[in-house]
């Protein structure tokens, strides 16, 4: 009996997509000028870059995403009560942990891996369009390395895990227009795929959704005898699936009682839109002079400019996106001819249009669900449109030139140089913040010299868990830092907002300080820590009254800025 191909593929396609795999992270070394030594350091150390070292520590020590019972203490934290969307990234990060025990290692390991992810599945439809290897494979890598991908870094840990993109063109094509597609794929493996994109992230599927759904409802509309059940059965899976990753949080509301919830209003998604200056305009720190100094007076003179500003497409990318829209100007209705191009130039069209400073995001978050906030997010699909158009007017233009091997030559010299303008030189030098990762692995060091194993520390000032602001200078998640290097400790923070260890917590960091200790010692802890930067006056009089009751800190960082006290 003969076996279908893809349990046993060709092993030329295997070599060629694991040496496109390897392209993938080459670049990486050459514009950050990494090394495999700095696997020990992470791509940033403030903000949600600690949320995501702590989660990849979670991972490590409890097995996956539930709760963690070092953090919260005395009652342990609750992560169920956060829906997390992105079970594939999630699961991708899992096997990373298994090649390393290092919370950090192991999520570098996973941001190396979403470059190669990503231009393995953007070079597979590339070709699946019918683009030659070379043109595929310089799509792939620019679409790999956007500003959007280095500026999420590990910050925005799952968004930068965005192959899933690609993959979601993928399944439009076949599902509206299978005629372009080289090799046409069959019910199950579209059905797989459906699933496959509705478990990597809320946004990217949802921006799939209204995709699928706009091009649904204007088949019913103008053609509804080309409406298939397949393409319903799809967009079934996909929302179905999407919905599921919530299941945890839903058992846990029905376990515990609901949570807090987090609220959006209907100015955070204006405040967080796309904007069509951030696509056209250059990066931030373009190595042009001229160019850095366009977009610094833009983003110094002009208002809503936040994590919008990552949804920059780069030069090439910006002549891909004006061309389709110019495309669309000038084309006659039914012109069968650029087939591919009026499908992809109508796909940029209605993101847009979802996502823009007062586009369909708004009207819906007005009118019903708010909480689908930073539709710039979808810049990366547009990005991926806007590359295929520019794909498809080098594979014209190869038909042209007289020297196949040069036009491969020289359009890889003009990657390297359009990887550059699309990067910039804001990425670099902010990757590796050796001195304060080395301080707190010292630090942690100490505490664990001076307490005993699985002491229970309390944290001061008192700040509530996940999405919260600055309390006076201390920014959100940086009482994650001790716990992300430390073996045994517990740590009062980290409690999810509202439940029993967040409310105890709150609770006891209001108390006098004598009432406080009783309170803390009958929870069995046995430490005290103070990060002076989360007082108004820098918490000197706090400091001086621990000090007469308990005597001088124990330990302290190099700064004097985080101090612990022995509870006798």
């Amino acid at each position: 009996m003969k076996l279908p191909p893809y349990i046993f593929p060709d092993s030329k396609k295997i070599i060629e997509y694991l040496l496109v795999s390897i392209a993938g992270i080459i670049p990486f070394f050459w514009i950050l000028g990494f090394r495999w030594t700095d696997l020990e350091f992470p791509f940033g150390y403030d903000g949600d870059a600690l949320l995501s070292i702590s989660l990849s520590k979670t991972l490590i020590e409890q097995g996956w995403l539930f709760g963690n019972n070092k953090l919260g203490a005395p009652y342990g934290q609750l992560l169920t009560d956060i829906p997390f969307f992105e079970f594939i990234n999630i699961l991708i990060l899992k096997v990373m942990t298994l090649f390393s025990s290092d919370a950090v290692r192991a999520l570098n390991l996973y941001f190396l891996t979403s470059f190669s992810l990503t231009t393995v599945a953007s070079y597979f439809v590339c070709k699946q369009l019918s683009f030659e290897k070379d043109i595929s494979l310089w799509i792939s890598l620019l679409f790999s390395y956007q500003y959007y991908h280095l500026a999420r870094g590990i910050f925005h840990l799952f968004l930068s895990m965005y192959f899933v993109v690609p993959l979601g063109f993928w399944l439009l094509f076949q599902l509206f227009d299978p005629s372009i597609i080289k090799k046409k794929a069959s019910t199950y493996t579209l059905m797989f795929m459906s699933a496959i994109c509705g478990l990597c992230g809320l946004y990217y599927a949802i921006f799939i959704l209204f995709l699928m759904a706009a091009f649904l409802v204007a088949e019913i509309i103008f053609s509804p005898k080309n409406t298939k059940k397949i393409q319903w059965a799809c967009f079934f899976i996909l929302g179905s699936a999407l919905f599921a990753t919530v299941f945890p949080t839903l058992i846990s509301s029905l376990t515990h009682g609901p949570a807090a919830k987090i609220t959006r209003s209907p100015s955070d998604i204006e405040n967080y839109a796309l904007k069509f200056t951030h696509l056209v305009l250059p990066v931030e720190g373009h190595y042009i002079e001229s160019l850095a100094l366009l977009k610094q007076r833009y983003l110094e003179t002009t208002y809503f400019n936040n994590e919008n500003k990552t949804a920059v497409l780069g030069f090439v990318g910006t002549v891909g996106f004006i061309f389709g829209w110019l495309f669309l100007i000038a084309t006659k209705a039914g012109d069968q001819a650029h087939h591919i191009l009026n499908r992809v130039a109508k796909i940029n069209v209605l993101l847009f249009l979802f996502a823009t400073l007062g586009g369909i995001t708004a009207v819906v978050g007005l009118l019903t669900f708010p909480m689908i906030r930073s539709s710039n997010r979808v810049s990366v699909f547009i990005a991926f449109g806007s590359l295929l158009i520019v794909g498809m007017g080098l594979e014209k233009l190869r038909k042209y030139w007289p020297q196949k091997h040069l036009f491969s030559v020289l359009i890889f010299l003009v990657g390297g140089f359009l990887i550059l303008d699309q990067t910039g030189s804001a990425v670099l030098g902010s990757a590796f913040p050796n001195r304060a990762v080395t301080d707190d692995r010292a630090f942690v060091r100490a505490l664990e010299h001076s307490f005993a194993n699985n002491s229970k520390i309390f944290q001061l000032p008192y700040v509530p868990f996940w999405e919260s602001g600055p309390t006076v200078q201390l920014e959100g998640y940086e009482h994650l830092r001790p716990y992300l290097f430390s073996k045994t400790f517990s740590w009062s923070y980290g409690g999810t907002r509202g439940r029993e260890a967040d409310v105890w917590y709150a609770n006891t960091a209001r108390l006098p300080i004598m009432t406080m200790l009783n309170e803390l010692k009958s929870k069995n802890f046995t430490a005290i820590y103070v990060d002076r930067r989360g007082f108004s006056d820098h918490a000197n009089s706090i400091l001086a009254e621990l000090t007469r009751i308990l005597g001088a800190p124990v330990v302290s960082d190099q700064d004097s800025i985080r101090l612990v006290f022995r509870i006798q």
